[in-house]
């Protein structure tokens, strides 16, 4: 009878131990923490990723996907926090009270920096627009004139090829049609000098011919 009493005694007071040391490690979870959530002054939204670090340790966390964040096993007595985030404004908290009775909660709303730098200078380099030919003004030089295929070294009729002019073909006349105009609606300038028609054979009142007489 005494063995069997001695063995509950035993048993009772090994549960009693291992309750005790249950129950003290729940009191201890429930305090020795900072627990918090970071987000977005305007917004309002969680920030992920933000750094927590208790200045004086070496202590620290980081914010999860909902802008929570939870630093453990912290000796009771007052901290500082400094919460930093790129693209935000750095903060620092002072006398945050840590007890073992329970944790220590923290709302931490951050606004946004804006970021200034020095002055940049951009210049053009590598990528460089070349100066683009004028449509209205087409210039051709002597050589150009000379060389060109079934030209006949005329000026009229190498001009006939460039964009917007045409050329009648009847005949084989220098009858220009400049953007969509008639023959005698063209100006022809030598050296300085107006002259209605420039061709040999012209029919009066245009500007066309057989063929150009500027040499």
């Amino acid at each position: 009878m005494k063995t069997i009493l001695n063995s509950l005694e035993t048993i009772i007071l090994i549960t009693v131990i291992v309750l005790s040391m249950l129950a003290g490690k729940v009191f201890s979870a429930s305090g020795n923490m900072i627990a918090g959530r970071v987000i977005d002054e305007k917004t309002k939204e969680p920030l992920a990723g933000v750094n927590i670090q208790v200045l004086d340790t070496p202590r620290g966390a980081s914010t999860d996907l909902d802008g929570v964040f939870i630093i453990e096993n912290l000796e009771p007595g007052a901290y500082r926090l400094e919460i930093s985030y790129i693209g935000y404004v750095t903060q620092k908290f002072t006398d945050i009270i840590v007890s073992p009775s329970k944790p220590t909660n923290v709302s931490i709303a951050l606004s946004e920096q804006i970021l200034e730098t020095e002055q940049i200078t951009v210049t053009a380099g590598y990528f460089v627009e070349s100066n683009m030919t004028q449509p209205s003004t087409v210039g051709l030089s002597r050589e150009e004139i000379r060389r060109f295929p079934g030209g006949f070294e005329d000026v009229v009729r190498t001009v006939s090829t460039l964009p917007g002019v045409a050329v009648v073909t009847e005949g084989g006349r220098n009858d220009l049609l400049v953007r969509g105009g008639g023959p005698s609606e063209n100006l022809y300038i030598v050296n300085n000098i107006e002259v209605p028609n420039i061709n040999h054979f012209g029919t009066q009142g245009t500007g066309s011919g057989s063929l150009s007489f500027i040499n």
